[in-house]
């Protein structure tokens, strides 16, 4: 029989074999929900993973096996959690890596690259630097009808329909390997039992250099992203007013050439006064066009320190030097490194208030 008609025999016969495969069922496994790594000392890592542990019943909250061990290098770590696990461990459910401060502040390259390269992690779990040690914030029950996996994960999409940037494995990825451009995590921390996002790790390559507190994030989200959702308070004459986000929309230019550019930032928002101390502050559009105008010049001012912050420390969180590339050609690390802390980077933030909604 010629070869080629042998070749659909021999596919329909694979697929039928690997069809007939055994695939392990999720009690014969253990499926790492959640894992985060610490640092001990300049010699070892301390790794813990949580496993659900699925009952009878689909109604059932799983409960939680913890599993950690410390070791030189990550394949140790690997074998030394299987030496403790009754089941052979598996990270193909893997929703979040969680990293601690210190780990982070020395380096997560060799981490990092470990993720990149595993074909069984998703490219949409999540990563974040913990403040302390990953290993009692896994460790610490939140909800009684909830896996700390899923309730971390709720934590995370809650707050960035709001106030937090987009991040996962994909998006840190993408800023680690390009030019030009350094990642940032959320951080969190255990307070009192309580986890809490209290702001955004920012990235130089694998390390974490710079922390962005909570109060900061909101600016950099709308720099960095379109989103409808959040609020921002500021002081108005005397009195607080409260303006709740319905459409932010950024754009970047870009003027002059790669040698010298000049890069303009400009942030369009519709929002509504949502609250003020004060009903006075809003009775004539007068006093509208006031608070527009305070809420620009707040968040522009605001955008001005972080991005001198990020020259001085030579951070791209904003992905400038990415974006120089892409729109004018070549541009090396070295070159950008170089021009980078003294580049003109203007802002402008339009706010236009819709409505006002007030209760006084």
């Amino acid at each position: 029989m010629e070869i080629k008609k042998l070749l659909p025999i021999m596919l329909a016969v694979t697929v039928f074999l690997a069809g007939c495969m055994p695939h392990p069922s999720v009690e014969e496994v253990a499926l790492v929900s959640i894992s985060g790594c610490d640092y001990v000392d300049e010699e070892l890592t301390e790794c813990t993973v949580a496993v659900p542990i699925y009952g009878r019943s689909k109604e059932e909250v799983p409960t939680e096996q913890y599993l950690s061990y410390q070791a030189k290098t990550m394949k140790e770590i690997g074998n030394g959690l299987e030496s403790k696990s009754p089941r052979p461990i598996r990270m193909g459910k893997l929703s979040f890596s969680l990293y601690g401060e210190d780990l982070a502040k020395r380096d997560l390259s060799k981490i990092i690259d470990m993720l990149a390269r595993d074909p069984h992690i998703g490219r949409d779990v999540q990563l974040g630097v913990v403040e302390g040690d990953t290993k009692e914030l896994i460790e610490t029950k939140y909800s009684e009808n909830q896996t700390t996996a899923d309730y971390l994960i709720g934590l995370i999409e809650q707050n960035e329909k709001n106030i937090f940037p987009k991040t996962n494995l994909h998006t840190f990825l993408y800023a680690y390997y390009a030019m030009g451009m350094d990642g940032y995590l959320p951080y969190l921390l255990l307070e009192e039992g309580e986890v809490k996002m209290d702001g955004l790790a920012l990235f130089q390559g694998g390390k974490s250099v710079h922390l962005l507190p909570y109060e900061d994030v909101f600016t950099f989200k709308m720099m960095v992203e379109n989103f409808k959702q959040g609020i921002q308070a500021i002081e108005l004459e005397g009195n607080g007013v409260v303006l709740e986000n319905i459409g932010s929309k950024v754009k970047y230019q870009i003027k002059g050439d790669k040698a010298n550019p000049k890069f303009v930032i400009t942030v369009d928002m519709a929002g509504i006064v949502s609250e003020v101390s004060d009903i006075k502050t809003i009775e004539t559009q007068m006093r509208v066009k006031k608070m527009e105008a305070a809420f620009s010049s707040f968040f522009e001012d605001k955008s001005r320190r972080m991005i001198t912050q990020f020259q001085k420390k030579n951070i791209d969180p904003l992905g400038l030097g990415h974006l120089l590339k892409n729109r004018k050609g070549k541009v090396t690390d070295e070159e950008w490194k170089e021009l980078y802390p003294e580049v003109s980077v203007e802002i402008k933030v339009n706010v236009d208030i819709v409505e006002t909604g007030i209760s006084a």
